[in-house]
């Protein structure tokens, strides 16, 4: 390979929960063309949320074809392929005709919660947690601290893989016949684009099923207990490398090396560089994920909403997280938007600022914990928003809504003050399609006290994981500094920078009862630390503004015209 004549561009390839993205970056990881389409997401009344395999990969294949395409170049010009997908979505095939035994089944998907709640309450796990505990308090171990907090959810592949296992007839004969595979949603792309040559997943895909020791680099003895043999799952491998294969000739017309894999969070934090400890990144898309970096060891953690992963692992650099997550973000934007509360996501910021709080009316927990795409449009005001009337303005339904957002990322902040480092001067880095919203970001600054920055283009997972395939393929001589923890400054780059406000406006919503932010501390250093930022200063703070980050930070973060 000679990336000086020919092997000139990187195709990242970004599966979410709702969407398909395509980008095609030049060796200086400039964006030359995009390309994106919605998924066919099979949504149905008992919870399932799934996705049919074929025309998953159907659309990855067509949809590049129209990338290379449009821009006019062929894919002997591609130097290589970058992979990043939505976590924890499996499928289950067979090895001899690689036919999909069912279709993927989502992280969404709610057909396992009561499983999970039957587990999490037997008397086998409440004598498993008691065990770790005592030997925690033996050994000191982190690896039985966590398993002290023993806790699966329907959002874990673990029990939707259990749930299958109890309820497909087909994939219990190819298990009892040995010829069962099992793939997180990247194994089983990489599969079939290498035409079986190449069966793996990274070290971040695998860590979020919930059925991988991040301690022991090993699938866990515990599914002996489910009765889940281990011979089904994939070879787990580095973030990057070649290990990925090849994707087969006959497909684009040309092999394409797959350099790097990884799950969407971990490629959105590796974007916004979150590679210190105490780097806080919080991703407000589909669902919202706030992780805090804690360095190259797995920290355990005292409560069971917090859990730990490995983000990346490349060269022998594994970087370690905390993450939290609330799994109804743009989900409930979407409804709301489908509902017919607002005609564009663009006026949403300004629609919210023109009243001053909600009205009393606030977002039922219980409505987000039900399937949102199913929800019906009847009694709508009476299921979804508490005192709300039929008087009620969609104003003040659609600023409840948001505010539901901040108040989910505010509890998870708090969580993380409490559990672990945390550097008070350390910005929160967001992205995700929320976080445009001006309005949610300057409510978590004021709400959080703490700065928010965001990149002028929010879809850092895609960027993300074609800046670690670039210094793999050797394309991009910044993405190898940025592997190896340097960051390169960049003086172009600007970022919208939500500063804290003295009085918190969304905290005037909350309901009685709830917990609410101290006043401002005169005395506080992080009050100190927004001083020295340019862009005002004391008591002349602008709600938003823009401001120059330093630049050590400005590595990943794109011109707004390359967006």
């Amino acid at each position: 390979m000679d990336p000086s004549t020919q092997n000139q561009y990187i195709i990242a390839i970004d599966i979410g929960t709702t969407k398909l993205k395509c980008y095609l970056y030049s060796k200086d990881m400039k964006v030359v063309h995009r390309t994106d389409k919605k998924l066919n997401v099979i949504h149905s009344c008992d919870g399932a949320v799934e996705i049919i395999p074929d025309d998953l990969c159907s659309s990855v294949i067509s949809n590049v074809e129209k990338l290379m395409s449009e821009a006019k170049i062929s894919s002997s010009e591609v130097a290589c392929l970058a992979i990043s997908s939505q976590r924890a979505t499996f499928t289950l095939w067979d090895r001899p005709t690689n036919h999909h035994l069912l279709n993927l089944i989502t992280w969404k998907d709610q057909r396992a919660a009561e499983e999970s709640s039957k587990w999490n309450n037997s008397c086998v796990f409440k004598v498993l947690r008691f065990i770790f505990h005592c030997i925690y308090l033996i050994s000191g171990s982190q690896r039985f601290l966590v398993g002290s907090k023993l806790k699966f959810s329907s959002a874990h592949v673990t029990m939707r893989l259990l749930w299958a296992l109890r309820n497909n007839r087909e994939l219990k004969t190819a298990i009892k016949n040995g010829t069962a595979m099992f793939g997180t949603l990247d194994t089983w792309l990489i599969y079939r684009l290498t035409k079986g040559k190449s069966y793996c997943t990274d070290y971040s895909c695998a860590s979020a099923t919930g059925m991988y020791d991040p301690f022991t680099l090993s699938w866990t003895f515990l599914l002996k207990l489910f009765g889940i043999p281990c011979w089904i799952f994939p070879a787990v491998v580095d973030s990057a490398g070649t290990h990925f294969g090849n994707v087969s000739a006959d497909i684009w017309g040309s092999e394409i090396p797959i350099m790097s894999s990884m799950a969407d969070q971990s490629a959105s934090a590796f974007s916004l560089g979150c590679v210190n400890r105490g780097d806080v990144k919080l991703t407000l898309g589909t669902g919202g994920f706030m992780s805090n970096t804690v360095g190259r060891e797995i920290l355990s953690y005292k409560n069971d909403t917090i859990c730990p992963l490995i983000y990346w692992k490349y060269r022998e650099i594994q970087t370690c997280v905390l993450e939290g997550a609330f799994y109804n973000c743009g989900t409930v934007v979407d409804w709301a938007h489908r509902a017919g509360y607002f005609d564009k996501l663009e006026e949403l910021s300004e629609l919210t600022e023109s009243v001053f709080d909600s009205d009393g009316v606030y977002l039922k927990s219980g409505f987000l914990n039900s399937s949102l795409n199913m929800h019906q449009s009847d009694n709508l005001l009476v299921e979804a928003f508490d005192g709300a009337t039929v008087t009620t303005k969609k104003v003040y339904l659609i600023r409840a809504i948001l505010e539901n957002i901040v108040f989910q990322a505010y509890h998870l902040h708090l969580l993380f003050r409490n559990e672990v480092y945390f550097d008070k001067r350390s910005p929160i880095r967001v992205c995700g399609g929320v976080s445009n919203n001006d309005f949610v970001c300057q409510s978590i600054a004021d709400i959080c006290q703490v700065i928010v920055s965001r990149p002028p283009c929010v879809e850092a997972s895609i960027r993300g994981v074609a800046l670690l395939a670039g210094n793999t393929a050797a394309v991009d001589d910044r993405s190898k500094a940025f592997a190896l923890n340097s960051k390169v400054p960049d003086a172009r780059h600007r970022s919208a920078g939500f500063r804290v406000r003295r009085k918190p406006q969304c905290t005037r919503s909350l309901p009685a009862g709830k917990a609410r932010v101290q006043p401002e501390n005169p005395n506080d250093p992080q009050k100190a630390r927004l001083d020295e930022i340019p862009g005002g200063t004391g008591d002349n703070v602008p709600a938003t503004y823009v401001y120059q980050h330093p630049p050590t930070q400005l590595t990943t973060i794109l011109p707004p015209a390359l967006c």
